[in-house]
């Protein structure tokens, strides 16, 4: 949770949590883990947010920057390269949890994220922290993303009375699409009629509704009326 406010205009917020939640939730005693890996409390999460950065879900490419423990940490990469994290702040009694600064193999860094790339490649990618939340440097950082741009839905339509002998079919979208439906119980098309204003209800009704948007259509509504 720590690593979402690198979404968002406080991302220093990332940083401060992140040092409260390695300082004061894990320890080496018996009780030094607040849960446990079923109930959400994990020790690969103390290890990758000590090496500074972080995954937050599964499959995506973007490492979220967090605040490195170490001066200095080397992983030694699969493909035989290194990924080298510099920290020359870092130190057990040091308070400079805040970003202030960062290079990506010695040329200045300006992303809240590392690429897979950026580490799978071998490099160095170096730090620099501060005891104050540097919030002019924040605000020019380039935020990470994080959305699905393949087999997206299209949201099922709505279908309401919105009056004793009227039905209104409603869009469940942020974006324009386009609804279709039919009133005699088939499944509806493109080829059935588009919706455009409330339909009369004089019997009873089954109405089914798709709404269409870029050649995809989404699931069947069926309401009955009666």
């Amino acid at each position: 949770m720590a690593y979402l406010f690198n979404f968002t205009d406080e991302a220093d917020k990332t940083q401060f949590y992140i040092n409260k939640i390695l300082n004061e939730e894990y320890s080496s005693k018996p009780d030094g883990l607040a849960g446990n890996d079923d109930c959400g409390q994990m020790s690969a999460w103390y290890v990758m947010s000590s090496l500074g950065f972080y995954n937050i879900a599964p499959g995506q490419q973007q490492f979220q920057v967090g605040l490195p423990q170490f001066e200095k940490a080397v992983i030694n990469l699969e493909n035989g390269k290194k990924f080298t994290i510099l920290n020359s702040g870092s130190s057990v009694s040091s308070n400079d949890i805040y970003l202030q600064g960062m290079n990506l193999n010695k040329r200045s860094y300006n992303k809240l994220y590392l690429n897979y790339d950026d580490i799978a490649n071998g490099g160095e990618f170096e730090v620099y922290t501060g005891r104050l939340d540097n919030k002019l440097f924040m605000q020019d950082l380039e935020k990470p993303t994080s959305a699905i741009t393949d087999n997206l839905i299209v949201p099922n339509p709505i279908i309401e009375r919105i009056k004793s002998t009227q039905i209104e079919i409603k869009s469940n979208d942020t974006e324009p699409n386009t609804i279709y439906y039919t009133l005699d119980g088939s499944a509806p098309t493109i080829s059935s009629p588009v919706y455009s204003r409330p339909i009369p209800v004089r019997a009873n009704l089954i109405v089914k509704a798709i709404a269409v948007k870029n050649g995809k259509a989404s699931f069947v509504t069926e309401v009955f009326f009666n």
